[in-house]
Order: C-alpha cells, then sequence, then structure tokens
C-alpha cells in the first residue's frame, strides 16, 4: 500500500491540516504538503497536544496500520501530564516522535514554564511515553 502521510498544526485554538486524512505519499502530495509546512506561523508559544494525540489513540485503537506521529516544538505543552498520560497510552502501533527546537520566547516570558530553552525534558518523555524517539 506503501506510505500515507498527513501534516498538521497543533496549538491552543484550532488545529489545521494539510489534508482531511491520510494521504498517500505521491510527489505530487509531498509537494502540497511542502508548500503547506511553508505557510505555518507560530500562533501561541503553548498547545494542547493531547487532544491530538488523543484522537491518534482514538483511530489507531485496533488498528493494524503504523502510525508514525513527528511533533516538533519547543516543548510548551499546557496540560503537560495529561498529554503524557494519553502518550502512553498509545495503541502499540503508534509511536511519537518529538523534534525540540529552542525558539526566542523572550515575548512569552509572562508564561509559566517559559524560558530560553523551553521544555527539552517534557518532549524526551514524551517520545520515551510513545514508543518512539526525540532529537534534540
Amino acid at each position: 500500500a506503501g506510505m500515507r502521510f498527513n501534516i498538521g498544526t497543533v496549538g491552543t485554538g484550532p488545529s489545521m491540516e494539510c489534508f482531511p486524512g491520510y494521504k498517500n505519499a505521491t510527489k505530487t502530495n509531498i509537494l502540497t504538503a511542502s508548500r503547506f509546512i511553508e505557510t505555518i506561523r507560530p500562533i501561541s508559544p503553548s498547545c494542547e497536544l493531547w487532544r491530538s494525540l488523543f484522537a491518534e489513540y482514538l483511530t489507531g485503537t485496533g488498528s493494524s496500520n503504523i502510525s508514525n506521529v513527528i511533533f516538533v516544538s519547543a516543548g510548551l505543552i499546557s496540560q503537560p501530564d495529561l498529554t503524557l498520560n494519553v502518550a502512553g497510552k498509545l495503541p502499540s502501533t503508534t509511536r511519537l516522535f518529538t523534534v525540540y527546537t529552542s525558539i526566542d520566547l523572550k515575548a512569552y516570558s509572562h508564561i509559566s514554564g517559559a524560558n530560553a530553552e523551553g521544555n527539552r525534558h517534557l518532549m524526551q518523555s514524551l517520545a520515551r511515553r510513545g514508543g518512539g524517539y526525540c532529537e534534540v
């Protein structure tokens, strides 16, 4: 069947997806996804990742399809305990990979936990709980 993928954003507001569902990794779809990625801009410093992981949990349970979820962030995640809990409940066919990226958080210094390095430890813990790997 080949590789299938989708690209989405996660924030504190509505999320966006490149496609309405998973698509085959054709040259046209990869080009469309690349253009989508180029248009993404940060909206807020934190996100509600648990919602997306819970949706992945619901759609992946009982499925034999392998899903690799890749999350790129500085680790400013709202409700970290809930997010870690949901990541640990992902089905064995779903792997959560995280990519830690530091960003300039000076504009967000009023937010608890916002510092120059974000939250690298949380990103590493998410990957471990989700059966994946964290790239720092």
